[in-house]
């Protein structure tokens, strides 16, 4: 509809803001082919529209959707020279230092989140470009820049978004320089963010090398317990994993599953009964382990 009200109106102001509405619309519906002829259009055929710096963000996000990183660069580049005081300058810099970190331009990438960064102040955004520029930093060997950033990301959400590496990488370089605290910090913050059990051994193995370097040898018995428990939970995962993944390409459900469901759930395994060997060679099965190691000794 939108579309239709644009190609009537040729090039009154109601074609341009209807190009905006097509364009939203083409979005929201993952279209992104089309939603980028609808902003093309637009850049186009108003050069003067008030919204114009929105349709080069826009534009340039179709163009990273579409593989055309090389025309979403050029694009961006537009957008921050000719807009530099819009709202959209701080995501379009985002935008640049992504497609410049993508071509191995390490430099000129940390450069754009830098500038990014200043430009979103204290939002939601700002932290993701925080945590990109610190793992630029982090690669480009400025050790302590990207250190000084991450820790400033561990109490906020970007923390759900950071790689278990970065943050074992983290642990260990403040171990390295004797920042046991700050170990310990890194060490907590990978045990919350990580979900698979060999992660969190190494989390706790690192938050007991960061008590023991503070003095704190019960506290550091506890995170190192908790790492042989991680151990533990992770060794045992991998048997169930192993054992799960025989049984379903056997097709041969030695396990008991189809039991326990029929037992559970009767009117659906009545359902499924007949095909139950080719049904649970398709069943996805997440194996969750929780380990207790209840006795040690020194």
């Amino acid at each position: 509809l939108y579309r239709d009200v644009a190609q009537r109106a040729g090039t009154n102001a109601l074609a341009g803001d209807a190009l905006v509405q097509a364009a939203l619309a083409r979005g929201a519906l993952r279209q992104v082919a089309e939603a980028w002829q609808d902003w093309d259009a637009l850049i186009r055929r108003f050069p003067a529209h008030a919204q114009l710096d929105r349709a080069l963000y826009e534009k340039a996000q179709a163009e990273i959707g579409l593989g055309r990183d090389a025309d979403a660069q050029v694009t961006a580049e537009r957008l921050v020279k000719e807009f530099p005081d819009r709202p959209t300058s701080g995501p379009g810099h985002y935008l640049l230092g992504i497609l410049l970190e993508r071509a191995n331009k390490a430099d000129a990438a940390e450069y754009h989140y830098q500038v990014a960064q200043k430009k979103e102040g204290k939002t939601a955004l700002a932290d993701q470009i925080q945590f990109r520029r610190a793992a630029v930093l982090q690669r480009q060997g400025r050790n302590d820049e990207a250190a000084a950033l991450l820790h400033g990301l561990l109490g906020t959400a970007a923390l759900t978004n950071m790689q278990p590496q970065l943050l074992e990488w983290l642990a260990r370089f403040n171990l390295q320089g004797g920042k046991f605290k700050e170990a310990e910090v890194a060490g907590l913050a990978l045990a919350v963010a990580a979900q698979d059990a060999s992660w969190k051994q190494m989390a706790w193995y690192m938050v007991g090398r960061g008590r023991q370097g503070q003095g704190q040898p019960d506290a550091a018995r506890e995170a190192y317990q908790e790492a042989l428990n991680a151990a533990l939970a992770a060794l045992v995962t991998g048997w169930a994993e192993d054992v799960i993944a025989v049984s379903q390409t056997l097709g041969a459900d030695f396990l008991g599953v189809g039991q326990a469901l029929a037992i559970g759930c009767g009117r659906r395994w009545a359902a499924i009964r007949d095909d139950w060997p080719a049904v649970w060679q398709a069943v996805p099965v997440r194996v969750t382990v929780s380990a207790d190691v209840g006795r040690t000794f020194d």
